[in-house]
């Protein structure tokens, strides 16, 4: 019997920073030990993996922060996963904590948006602390492609656009037989940004959606907001601490 579908979400890593980097200046004062997680999505006969873990470095300046590449191992060993088993690897985009072990998927068919990549090499000022070249010189060596805009890659799952955090943001639209899901990348970072009159969430704003205060483009970031509302099925944020590790969206 196959296994089931779904997708799983996999603590790798924390970062404890204040609320407000992640909610534009919402709860300016709230700490938050915010989750680096990998996405393992199970659809049709191919394993992919959402971004590639979290090792904390120079281009981190919070110290607190953790992740290794043992607890990336640990993580997709609880599910019965090695990384020579993924086939394809989805980088919602460049950042340190979402792309710091690409190399250790040596057999997997790397995904990263072009704009992501141009970016990288040449990031503005305010953004560049989140790069540390790595993932560059890790792509080098990978078999990566290059996409530019939307893309199916594999059963049931599609590449998605949506700028604004950084230019080469992509979120991944994942449909299962019995259910559909949003794996947003750090376009949502947390369910707050999404519904920001929620009271449960935070402090309630009378705007529609609450960006991330780290961003390239806060007009391509409303539009790729708009993008994501036109898919079908639940969302699911990056950094929220909601989410819990080993937690099987089906």
């Amino acid at each position: 019997m196959p296994p089931p579908q779904g997708v799983w979400c996999l603590k790798v890593g924390e970062i404890n920073l204040w609320k407000a980097e992640l909610t534009y200046g919402v709860d300016f004062d709230v700490r938050v030990a915010a989750p680096v997680f990998v996405f393992l999505i199970r659809s049709g006969r191919e394993l992919t993996l959402v971004d590639a873990g979290f090792r904390p470095g120079a281009a981190r300046r919070n110290n607190s922060a953790k992740g290794t590449l043992q607890l990336l191992r640990r993580a997709l060993k609880r599910v019965s996963v090695e990384p020579g088993d993924v086939r394809n690897l989805v980088l919602t985009h460049l950042h340190t904590d979402h792309s710091s072990f690409i190399g250790e998927f040596r057999r997997a068919r790397v995904f990263v948006q072009s704009r992501e990549v141009e970016f990288a090499r040449n990031p503005l000022p305010t953004q560049a602390q989140f790069f540390d070249g790595g993932a560059l010189e890790a792509l080098q060596k990978s078999d990566v492609e290059l996409v530019d805009g939307d893309k199916g890659i594999s059963g049931g799952v599609r590449l998605v656009h949506t700028p604004g955090h950084t230019p080469g943001s992509q979120s991944v639209s994942v449909e299962l037989d019995k259910s559909d899901f949003v794996i947003c990348g750090d376009t949502i970072p947390m369910y707050h940004n999404w519904r920001p009159s929620d009271k449960r969430l935070g402090t309630p704003v009378a705007i529609p959606r609450i960006p991330p205060a780290i961003h390239s483009d806060l007009k391509e970031w409303f539009w790729s907001c708009r993008k994501i509302e036109g898919l079908p099925g639940t969302l699911i944020p990056s950094h929220d601490p909601l989410l819990e590790d080993g937690t099987a969206f089906r």
